[in-house]
């Protein structure tokens, strides 16, 4: 049997520290749920800083607003499933109100565990407000590992990744009147993964020389769009005098 080849993602890696650094730190300070943390760690991990914050601010409002209705309702009558259906109601349309879908889930996991699962010993509130509490730290821990482990890593990934790239595509246009329409897909395809991954990372880095970097990848990338939309009129288009016209413009822009 062949050896299957291991591929592990600078993502992989800080995940990995993330849930290291929650408990450590969880058992530091002695905190009720490092399993929440760990969770949230785990869960608002994303491919940039800015994503973290997306997903961990999602997991901390979702937190909140499951703890806070649960505590409330859980006050009225707590295992009411007329108000355990209520609940999910309201906290499912106050997401959507704050335009926050990815909150939803956690939300409604915090909120039937007020309502129907915490053990008689331990108040709503004292589960709810450490639940949040733990939410808030485990986004924080995986925010400034996001920033601190390798951060320039994935921008010199995608350059080298570019610099494979670029002779590839200024053959295909060059080749105007050989490419097939499937070469172009894929060439187009790649084209807009790249692009879109150069501008992911834009705002994100810290470094001056991975933005420099980033800038002229995006320079580069952004004077292809045009020519490569020309080349699709091109290559569906049946009028040889379009066609013609096309091909000059193309081969023009290199």
């Amino acid at each position: 049997m062949k050896n299957l080849p291991i591929n592990i993602g600078l993502r992989t890696i800080k995940t990995a520290i993330a849930v290291s650094v929650s408990i450590i730190l969880s058992n530091l300070f002695n905190l009720e749920f490092p399993y929440f943390v760990a969770m949230t760690a785990i869960i608002s991990m994303d491919r940039t800083a800015r994503l973290s914050i997306s997903m961990g601010r999602n997991r901390v409002i979702g937190t909140f607003l499951g703890a806070l209705i649960g505590i409330v309702f859980a006050t009225i009558d707590r295992g009411n499933p007329i108000l355990a259906g209520l609940g999910i109601l309201i906290i499912i349309l106050m997401s959507n109100q704050l335009k926050l879908p990815g909150s939803i889930t956690v939300g409604s996991f915090v909120f039937v565990a007020i309502m129907v699962h915490i053990p008689d010993n331990m108040t709503p509130l004292f589960y709810g407000l450490h639940r949040t509490l733990d939410s808030l730290f485990g986004a924080l821990i995986t925010f400034v590992i996001n920033l601190s482990v390798m951060p320039g890593y994935s921008v010199k990934r995608l350059d080298g990744k570019l610099n494979d790239f670029y002779p590839k595509l200024v053959q295909a246009l060059n080749q105007v009147d050989s490419i097939s329409f499937d070469q172009f897909k894929l060439i187009y395809k790649t084209y807009n993964e790249y692009l879109e991954e150069a501008l992911l990372y834009k705002d994100d880095v810290i470094s001056k020389s991975s933005h420099i970097l980033l800038n002229e990848h995006l320079v580069e990338l952004l004077k292809f769009d045009l020519p490569l939309k020309k080349l699709e009129i091109f290559l569906t288009s049946s009028d040889p005098n379009l066609k013609l016209i096309l091909r000059n413009q193309i081969i023009q822009t290199l």
